[in-house]
């Protein structure tokens, strides 16, 4: 047990880019995912609210941790993600492992040759409408690049989260979004 504590502390609560490890760590929460979630629970916390809305990029432990504090959660990826190519191998294994537990919306979350940074902001505002329509209050930009709080705060939302680790814990920071500051 202590050596998947000490597997959890140096992935779930810290940045990594070890890929190898984090394949590790995603392996791990297959073979017994409410088991991991409760692990994950137990090394999560929210300041402020937990999250109704995530965006997932290449991360997956933001995913984690929002199933932690919630029953069922909203998630925004991008295509590449979605498909689980790369980098967002291991985001799509988990997404596909709690499926049950996901609602999955699909937008762009970078610019490229053929989508401009103005284009991508567009179809998240588009996204990020739908969704705060359909009651969602709290949006975690974690997930995203520099445009998602962009297209966050177009799209009106008036609270956002951003998940950090410290080493000991995921934690999930509210922002209010206040006007004229």
């Amino acid at each position: 047990m202590i050596v998947i504590i000490d597997l959890w502390k140096k992935i779930y609560c810290s940045y990594t880019k070890d890929y190898s490890e984090l394949k590790r760590w995603v392996d791990l929460i297959s073979e017994d995912p409410n088991g991991s979630l409760e692990i994950a629970r137990k090394l999560t916390r929210a300041y402020g609210n937990p999250p109704d809305v995530i965006t997932l990029g290449f991360s997956p432990q933001v995913l984690v941790g929002a199933l932690s504090l919630k029953k069922e959660i909203i998630v925004i990826t991008s295509p590449e993600v979605e498909k689980g190519e790369g980098p967002g191998a291991l985001s799509k294994a988990l997404l596909d492992l709690f499926r049950d537990r996901v609602q999955l919306k699909i937008a762009p979350f970078a610019p490229s040759p053929s989508i401009s940074p103005d284009d991508v902001i567009n179809e998240l505002v588009k996204v990020f409408r739908e969704v705060s329509n359909r009651g969602a209050k709290l949006l975690d930009v974690s997930g995203g690049t520099q445009l998602v709080p962009i297209a966050a705060i177009k799209a009106g939302f008036k609270s956002l989260s951003y998940a950090y680790p410290d080493g000991e814990m995921l934690s999930f920071y509210e922002f209010r979004i206040e006007e004229g500051r």
